[in-house]
């Protein structure tokens, strides 16, 4: 049982019936193909454009142009021009960002947050949120929680967690949680599992 940060947040903030749905999804798909990966080429060309100097502009624009050529009613322009909004005039430096996982049971929790960037003295480690779906509070709360918890000891100290929301160019950061939410995070993990289990032993 492999899944995203995202995915495993989307699991944590569904209630009811939809969790169940939620998880059947998830373990029927099949194997990663970045044909179903709607902006795998925008976002990779957002971490090369750092990883160049953040200098060279034309990074992004080819992968938006493709984007658009392959995708009816592509919404990358957009989403580049928020992006734009996000950078405006800040000097930045790219570092690469700790990756890592979340282990419970047979559950396994990827962390792969796209961007380390610096500037104005701070580091600060970026998760990229592309979706035009509002995030929940309860959303933020739980990837910045499992963010600092997991990739925090993997970096400096003083480094920034963040989610960057393309769509509204927002940069939301939140010091290190004062509540303890892994044994809320375990007992979510415990009932993705059982869930899971309980789905498989029904389709044999």
């Amino acid at each position: 049982m492999e899944i995203s940060l995202t995915e495993f947040v989307d699991f944590i903030v569904k209630t009811g019936t939809s969790r169940m749905t939620h998880v059947n999804s998830l373990r029927k798909r099949g194997p990663y193909s970045p044909v179903t990966d709607y902006y795998k080429g925008l976002r990779e060309a957002v971490v090369d454009f750092h990883a160049a100097g953040s200098s060279d502009g034309t990074i992004l624009e080819k992968a938006v142009s493709a984007h658009v050529s392959t995708h009816k009613g592509s919404k990358c322009p957009a989403r580049l021009e928020a992006y734009r909004r996000f950078l405006g005039r800040k000097r930045i430096e790219w570092f690469a960002p700790p990756k890592s996982e979340w282990r419970f049971d047979e559950l396994v929790v990827r962390l792969n947050p796209e961007l380390g960037l610096k500037w104005n003295g701070t580091s600060t480690v970026v998760k990229l949120y592309w979706k035009e779906a509002q995030l929940t509070k309860r959303q933020v709360e739980m990837i910045l929680y499992m963010m600092h918890a997991v990739l925090g000891p993997l970096v400096e100290d003083g480094t920034q967690m963040a989610i960057l929301d393309i769509p509204s160019a927002n940069l939301i950061t939140s010091p290190f949680p004062s509540a303890n939410l892994m044994p809320l995070l375990r007992s979510e993990a415990r009932a993705f599992v059982e869930l899971w289990r309980g789905l498989e032993e029904e389709s044999r």
